[in-house]
């Protein structure tokens, strides 16, 4: 039932669990749910930089979702309409970009709820089960169950945390470490002293606030030490990642010389 897809999310955060995920790039809805069976506790479906659109992710979800486990989409902005399609075609929620202040963080809420919590457009559309919900029953479960995840991602968005975190109805804020090393001018470099000083500083922020702090782990050790310091809701690798790593792994295997290690 898609209407319910973000509340498994919810209650792990409540209960101060880590949960931990994967972005999926690749317009195939078998990737993403192979990646499910997997045993990810959600996946990211990522329209800021796969190549495809709205009518492709949903049939990411729907992948995702026969493997068992909700998605959330990544969308490429903040527009309310975005929002909208992310959210209708059944993702348990949206991971949005570029949310540098209190006032970007209150629009894309007033986006994801529908009144009196915000203004997202009335449809029943494939989040309501195609009416097959009671559509009063639907969108108080929307409001309640939607998961909003908000970007920082730049040093804008680091300096503007303490007014972002106040602001009712987001989830998560996720600490982009990439993105952050472009906005200190180092893009790429997340491991300079700068660039982990600014990251360190965020989730130090976020930790200390009611909101579940966010990254993106670079290695399973990385996501374990994460979790360690508080980071609720971690990502790990990406579809094209771990298909390129096996892949490689099992040549270099093939091709090693008879009896040699």
């Amino acid at each position: 039932m898609t209407e319910t897809a973000g509340s498994a999310l919810k209650i792990a955060l409540k209960a101060g669990k880590s949960i931990v995920g994967s972005f999926v790039t690749l317009p195939a809805a078998g990737v993403a749910e192979v990646m499910a069976l997997a045993g990810f506790d959600f996946l990211v479906i990522d329209t800021e930089h796969g190549p495809f659109g709205v009518e492709t992710a949903e049939n990411l979800v729907r992948g995702a979702q026969i493997g068992g486990v909700p998605s959330i989409v990544r969308v490429p902005d903040s527009q309310p309409a975005t929002i909208l399609k992310a959210l209708d075609i059944g993702a348990a929620g949206v991971q949005v970009p570029l949310v540098n202040t209190a006032e970007d963080a209150r629009r894309v809420v007033w986006s994801a709820k529908y009144h009196p919590e915000g203004g997202r457009g009335m449809a029943l559309m494939r989040s309501s089960r195609y009416t097959a919900s009671q559509p009063a029953t639907y969108f108080a479960r929307a409001n309640a169950e939607t998961f909003v995840v908000a970007h920082c991602e730049t040093m804008e968005a680091v300096n503007n945390l303490p007014e972002i975190l106040a602001v009712p109805g987001i989830d998560v804020v996720f600490v982009g470490p990439y993105d952050l090393s472009q906005s200190l001018g180092a893009p790429g470099q997340v491991n300079l002293p700068e660039v982990q000083a600014a990251v360190n500083r965020a989730l130090a922020t976020i930790i200390s606030s009611p909101v579940a702090a966010g990254s993106h782990a670079l290695s399973p050790a990385h996501a374990r030490l994460l979790i360690q310091k508080g980071v609720k809701y971690v990502t790990l690798g990406m579809d094209f990642g771990y298909l390129l790593s096996a892949c490689r792994n099992d040549l270099i295997d093939a091709r090693r010389p008879e009896g040699e290690k």
